[in-house]
């Protein structure tokens, strides 16, 4: 048994997986070693071979409906409306951040702290989102970068409350962790559209 979708309505079994788009070329790249002048600059030899379609097309316009349509959509207006949203948070993070860094620290040289502070969460916490996206999937990613941003919010407006400079850093990293979910929606949105 399998479900009907699409035009055709052909018949899909459930759980099966199914890929959407192909890559007709694989390349390699591999370190010359006998001064062949096809190299690249870089030393490296460039082999690439034709790939054989994984998607028989009659599979693709299974996916093809109204339905799906809407559902994409709906999906890149949800995924756009997180960016502003978020790019929104990035900024503050900036501009607010810095003054709440030195009115907590007392100097003016932990003005950069909180910049600092996202975006090494950012960069931190990229490869742990890439790697849950890959393994759970882009929702599950998605939503746990920007619940772990919103939980660094709160943790900001609660340093403010008691005047806690660390508090203040952890909510930077945590907002840095919602900057790399954000840069993932985007890529989402593009692979939508």
């Amino acid at each position: 048994g399998g479900v009907g979708l699409g035009r055709a309505g052909l018949p899909i079994p459930l759980g099966a997986s199914i890929e959407l788009f192909t890559i007709s070329v694989r390349c390699v790249f591999m370190r010359n070693h006998g001064g062949n002048p096809d190299h690249t600059p870089m030393g490296y030899m460039q082999y690439c071979r034709d790939m054989s379609t994984v998607t028989d097309s009659a599979v693709a316009d299974a996916f093809d409906t109204p339905v799906v349509a809407s559902l994409r959509r709906r999906t890149i207006t949800l995924l756009s409306a997180a960016q502003i949203l978020s790019g929104l948070a990035a900024g503050s993070v900036v501009s607010v951040g810095s003054l709440m860094a030195v009115k907590l620290a007392g100097s003016d040289a932990w003005a950069g702290s909180v910049t600092t502070a996202s975006t090494l969460g950012a960069a931190l916490s990229s490869l742990m989102l890439a790697r849950l996206a890959a393994s759970r999937g882009r929702r599950i990613s998605l939503v746990t970068g920007l619940a772990l941003a919103s939980l660094g919010a709160t943790s900001i407006i609660v340093s403010a409350v008691v005047s806690n400079f660390v508090l203040l850093l952890v909510g930077g990293a945590l907002m840095g962790v919602g900057s790399a979910a954000n840069l993932q929606a985007r890529f989402a949105a593009t692979d939508l559209s």
